[in-house]
């Protein structure tokens, strides 16, 4: 019916400068997109690649120690059940 709830008409002209800057807005994005990434600066990259290594021998060395842990814990809890089981099957034969 072209009236809005505020009462005020439906304006053809904004809704297509609109739809203009949203179609110009897309486009910078897509050439933003195709443009080549910066490259780094090399200077930078011996310390960040010797940062990144200590990180990656931190978290594995976390790793390492958790599966430590969780192994651990899994051979308890084999140990509990084995004589659990154990515990049943003297009770059947009684």
């Amino acid at each position: 019916n072209g009236y809005h709830v505020n009462g005020s008409t439906i304006d053809t002209e904004s809704v297509d400068s609109l739809s203009e800057g949203l179609d110009t807005a897309s486009l910078d994005a897509r050439e933003m997109e195709d443009s080549e990434p910066t490259t780094p600066d090399v200077s930078e990259a011996p310390v960040s690649t010797f940062q990144n290594g200590e990180e990656m021998d931190a978290s594995i060395k976390k790793m390492k120690q958790t599966f430590s842990e969780l192994q651990s814990c899994l051979m308890d809890r084999e140990v509990a059940l084995l004589a659990e089981m154990d515990k049943v099957k003297a009770e059947a034969m009684e």
